[in-house]
């Protein structure tokens, strides 16, 4: 009875790792799926800021790209699409029509900086 008993045990331990490992597998995926829709995010929100003149604060919508990377299990996406946005606002900056006073430009930016890595 007693190795029957070691054997039930030894089997339902084995479930229980079973059924974490498939868990722990789940959870890289879930953020692998959450960084091509933010990517697309990020990439339609440089066009916006492309088409629209310097003055306009569309940086701040980066935050939003960032936002997404907080459903991943790790640190690891908020970091790398904190990090594209902030590429992608500097780029936006360089190729970007003209327009807008300098000074609001640069608070605009920075303003968009703050948000990206606070939201990080």
């Amino acid at each position: 009875m007693l190795k029957k008993a070691r054997g039930l045990f030894a089997i339902m331990h084995w479930q229980g790792h079973q059924v974490a490992a498939s868990e722990q597998g789940a959870e890289p995926d879930r953020g692998r799926n959450l960084l091509f829709p933010a990517t697309i995010l990020a990439i339609s929100f440089f066009v916006i800021d492309l088409w629209l003149p310097l003055g306009v604060a569309t940086g701040v919508l980066y935050g939003a790209v960032v936002v997404m990377g907080l459903w991943s299990p790790g640190p690891r996406h908020v970091v790398a699409l904190a990090l594209l946005g902030t590429g992608l606002l500097v780029l936006g900056y360089l190729l970007s029509l003209p327009g807008g006073v300098l000074w609001m430009v640069f608070a605009n930016r920075a303003l968009a900086l703050v948000v990206i890595w606070s939201v990080a």
